[in-house]
């Protein structure tokens, strides 16, 4: 299969071999433009905290399913997001390996079943739901699918797919039975 667009002076291909996106240098402003090349070219220092999110430890008596970090996220990632915002930060001050670290004993996946989601990617999304006031886990599987912090605050790129909010549900009533 191959679909070629182009609108203006931006094309798209799709082929067999992926995905390729051509945006011209004319829809950045000479400042933008600047900025652009700027983060692209400190983009291999800015790599290391923007992929930590992604990183999970592998747990004796569990088996976390791997989200990798694609170069497309990585791009509007380092677009979006600054160093500076505060889920940066946030995510900085916590030791989420520490979450898995404690949870793995409950999981059950060592030898057989499926990968699950990792508890430390459960809890961030759960503590987005408990910091901004959302009411339900479908209106936070909603917001995380749209607003590019979230998704890398919990460790999706914007290719992959985010828990449902049946599975977000269904750990939150663990965590409060597991006290």
């Amino acid at each position: 299969m191959e679909i070629n667009l182009e609108l203006g002076a931006s094309s798209l291909e799709l082929s067999d071999k992926g995905l390729t996106v051509h945006v011209a240098r004319r829809h950045f402003t000479p400042k933008q433009w600047r900025q652009l090349c700027e983060k692209l070219t400190q983009a291999q220092e800015q790599l290391q905290w923007l992929q930590v999110p992604f990183q999970v430890l592998e747990q004796e008596g569990a088996r976390w399913k791997r989200m990798p970090l694609d170069l497309f996220s990585v791009v509007v990632y380092l677009l979006l997001i600054s160093p500076g915002h505060k889920l940066v930060e946030l995510f900085q001050a916590i030791d989420w390996h520490e979450i898995d670290r404690r949870c793995a004993e409950v999981y059950e996946n060592a030898k057989h079943g499926a990968r699950a989601y990792a508890p430390q990617v459960l809890f961030r999304m759960l503590l987005l739901l408990a910091l901004y006031g959302i009411r339900f886990e479908s209106s936070l599987v909603r917001q995380i699918e749209t607003q590019v912090a979230w998704r890398w605050f919990c460790g999706f790129g914007l290719l992959t797919t985010t828990p449902t909010a049946a599975t977000l549900c269904y750990f939150r009533q663990l965590s409060i039975y597991a006290r």
